[in-house]
């Protein structure tokens, strides 16, 4: 009888037990989980004296060249000139980053490119010659591969400060006066031929004088 009854007062410690844990374990998995997705934009403006422009996202497009198994090979680009125009005077460039403090971001000059080698998209250490190209690649090695996207020239340095009484936010100014072009303010990872990394940022805009350029940017204050 006594072995009965201990074998009761267990079961049903067991099952009070069970209960708790249980409800536990409904009440952990209501609490939200912290989002592990990255961020898809930046705060960025422009301060060209007393007027200042928020720059909008541009649309990069990446243009596949060469593949070799998972691997892509291509440039990364603008398809059309952006429609976000600015006078050419020298400017300053906001952007709101916490979490890196400006660390990666580059002001680049794009120049339109046509067509490309094939061979300069093969980025591999050991490069493949002419004779077996086509073979790994399927393309011959100078083909020109249509590329028809507007790209990264070069990089202008940047002089980057934090804004006084401004947590996170930082200045940047061009280490050289910009000239008349395309420009396109980016956060690495978009210059010259390069493997596919997926989503990366880009905000492109044109520097042309005078007041008749089409779709100027609204003019917005700063934060």
């Amino acid at each position: 009888m006594r072995t009965l009854r201990k074998e009761f007062l267990v079961a049903v410690l067991t099952v009070i037990v069970l209960g708790i844990l249980g409800s536990t374990d409904a009440v952990g998995a209501k609490k939200p989980r912290k989002s592990l997705q990255k961020r898809t934009y930046y705060d960025l403006y422009v301060v060209q004296g007393a007027k200042t422009f928020r720059l909008p996202q541009g649309d990069l497009t990446f243009k596949t060249a060469l593949s070799l198994g998972p691997d892509k090979t291509g440039c990364y680009g603008i398809p059309r000139p952006p429609e976000t125009r600015l006078d050419i005077e020298p400017i300053e460039i906001l952007l709101f980053d916490p979490e890196t403090a400006g660390a990666t971001m580059q002001l680049a000059k794009l120049a339109h490119i046509e067509t490309a080698p094939a061979h300069s998209f093969d980025l591999k250490a050991v490069k493949i010659g002419p004779a077996i190209f086509d073979k790994v690649y399927h393309v011959n090695f100078d083909e020109p591969v249509p590329i028809n996207l507007w790209c990264v020239e070069g990089n202008i340095p940047l002089q980057l400060t934090p804004v006084a009484r401004k947590p996170g936010w930082y200045r940047a100014v061009p280490a050289r006066k910009l000239e008349a072009g395309v420009y396109a303010i980016n956060f690495g990872g978009i210059d010259g031929p390069r493997i596919y990394t997926g989503a990366l940022y880009c905000y492109p805009f044109i520097l042309a004088g005078g007041p008749e350029a089409d779709n100027p940017p609204a003019n917005q204050p700063v934060p």
